[in-house]
């Protein structure tokens, strides 16, 4: 796992579409709106999960406020993920991955 870099930008969308691409709820615009965020500077830190050189998953988290009051709190956006990881086994990866995300996304709001 690293932090994203930009030449990563296509990979992420990729990454981000794909795990979205059958979910029920999802109306296809998951990566557009991590591109919009990206674009203005509103990523609080941007993790990329690298497999056998490929990027296969994505988190990031970025700053929320609450009617216009900044309350220094994080939202994680897509967290994202190949479908062929399995994603109920408690040693998942997508479950490792998401604890991780969460420990970084704790650590910088400490900062």
């Amino acid at each position: 796992m690293r932090i994203e870099q930009p030449e990563d930008a296509a990979a992420i969308s990729a990454v981000i579409e794909l795990a979205f691409a059958d979910h029920p709820h999802s109306d296809r615009t998951e990566a557009r709106i991590v591109e919009r965020l990206r674009a203005a500077g509103a990523l609080t830190v941007s993790l990329v999960a690298i497999e056998s050189g490929a990027i296969v998953g994505h988190v990031a988290c970025s700053p929320v406020s609450i009617e216009g009051v900044n309350k220094a709190w994080c939202v994680i956006t897509a967290l994202s993920i190949r479908s062929s990881y399995d994603v109920f086994s408690p040693t998942s990866r997508r479950r490792r991955f998401a604890i991780t995300i969460m420990t970084v996304a704790a650590a910088t709001k400490t900062k």
